[in-house]
């Protein structure tokens, strides 16, 4: 019996699809929707849990990429899944576009007597430009804005310990059951707090405590791959959607699970599926929704507070431009954007997206070319952008030394709110300005 934990965010047909793929009635499936899931998928999800005793929903929270909260939403559903059931003997977590090449009775086959297969690789000796890049994960503070992403709040004293420890691989693994009992010990949830202003925890983390000698006494961990994942250089298409060669290469070499799937499978692959495991799943038509409200705020007030920022910006300069860009694909539910001539390549960010907890961010232009290191230019850290979001993911991400608390502001109450906004979006125009100045 095995465990599946499958996040999802976005495609109702891809999570019944993978579902259909593995289900057994004596296997535990948990799956977590963040709250920005859209109704179809929550539709899909909340229906079979109503109908499949097996099938659990984990209680839903703010969600971001490459956030410590992917972390956190792991650790919750390994202690569900321990609450839950005496029996499993292994915790699989995948991704809504994850499919499986073998069988459900093939995996157990492939798990028998199996301790965590758990593919990485030490930090301390990789190539310096790799372990450079992993190693300042851990050399910023990073915040995480709630269901936006994590940003860097000030630089941290490195801690020699955590590094000599440190493991990086791929957030796709398969835990033992012992193992999972390990990391929710007092002595594992210590250790697995230390990295809780990371980034790309997801990738390191777990790997790191499972790697640590006080687990492996515990049981045995094997430095195996679990998912093939089609990277640009193995497919050519820069979103890791993974073709038909890739499934069988993965296939042949033994490797349990791919991804990124298609939209359309090609006939074959899902000939293979069909033959592997044929299982149909009914959905109740009858279940309820919950969305959040989001502090309170209706689309009215949103559209009011925006007003009121533009007012506010334009008294400060009537050449400043304001975008609201809500027409793409990674844009928070409150997303602002500032720039014009006078501030050259630079630009003044607001985003939030429970309408509780905002950022800003002064942002600058730039071309990621597969490494950064940060530094202090005119007094100022400067970053890079961790967080998936239009127009400013991968760009810099300069300190503004008058601001409080880095740029969060939380929304106590509106009115309070309205003051602080403005006070500190003035703070942060005037260093935007600031820094043109001193570059000339």
């Amino acid at each position: 019996m095995n465990t599946y934990f499958i996040a999802c965010h976005k495609n109702e047909e891809f999570v019944r699809y993978l579902i259909e793929s593995l289900y057994r009635e004596n296997d535990l499936f948990i799956i977590n929707c963040d709250l920005k899931s859209p109704a179809a998928l929550l539709t899909t999800v909340q229906g079979l849990a109503e109908n499949y005793s097996n099938i659990e929903l984990l209680d839903r929270r703010w969600y971001s990429w490459a956030g410590f909260s992917q972390v956190r939403t792991t650790m919750r559903a390994i202690s569900k899944a321990l609450e839950l059931s005496a029996d499993w003997s292994h915790f699989i977590p995948l991704s809504e576009q994850h499919l499986p090449t073998v069988s459900p009775a093939s995996l157990d086959e492939l798990l028998k007597d199996k301790g965590s297969l758990v593919g990485v690789n030490r930090v301390t000796e990789m190539r310096l430009s790799e372990r450079l890049d992993v190693e300042l994960r851990l050399a910023l503070r990073y915040e995480e804005l709630p269901g936006v992403g994590a940003f860097s709040a000030g630089m941290l004293a490195p801690d020699t310990d955590l590094i000599e420890g440190l493991f990086h691989g791929s957030n796709w693994y398969i835990l033992s059951r012992k193992h999972c009992e390990t990391l929710c010990t007092p002595r594992m949830v210590e250790r697995f707090e230390k990295f809780a202003n990371s980034i790309h925890g997801d990738e390191s983390v777990v790997q790191s405590l499972i790697w640590s000698p006080e687990a492996q006494e515990v049981d045995s961990v094997e430095n195996v791959v679990t998912t093939f994942v089609a990277w640009p250089h193995l497919t050519d298409n820069p979103h890791m959607i993974f073709n038909e060669e890739n499934y069988w290469s993965a296939c042949d070499a033994g490797i349990p699970f791919v991804r990124k799937r298609p939209s359309v499978l090609p006939k074959s692959i899902e000939n293979h599926l069909k033959s592997n495991h044929d299982v149909q799943l009914d959905i109740a038509s009858d279940t309820q929704h919950y969305f959040p409200l989001r502090n309170g705020f209706l689309d009215r007030d949103v559209e009011d507070l925006k007003s009121k920022i533009v007012a506010a910006v334009h008294l400060l300069d009537k050449e400043l431009k304001v975008d609201f860009r809500d027409d793409c694909q990674d844009i928070p539910y409150f997303y602002i954007k500032i720039f014009g001539a006078k501030l050259r390549d630079l630009s003044v960010h607001i985003l939030s997206e429970d309408m509780e907890n905002f950022k800003l961010i002064l942002s600058q232009e730039h071309c990621f070319d597969g490494f950064f290191l940060p530094y202090r230019e005119r007094g100022r850290e400067v970053s890079l952008v961790r967080a998936r979001v239009h127009g400013l993911f991968l760009t810099k991400d300069i300190s503004v030394p008058n601001a409080e608390n880095f740029g969060f502001i939380k929304m106590e109450s509106k009115e309070y709110f309205e003051k602080e906004i403005m006070q500190q979006l003035r703070v942060y125009i005037y260093s935007a300005e600031g820094f043109n100045y001193s570059r000339e």
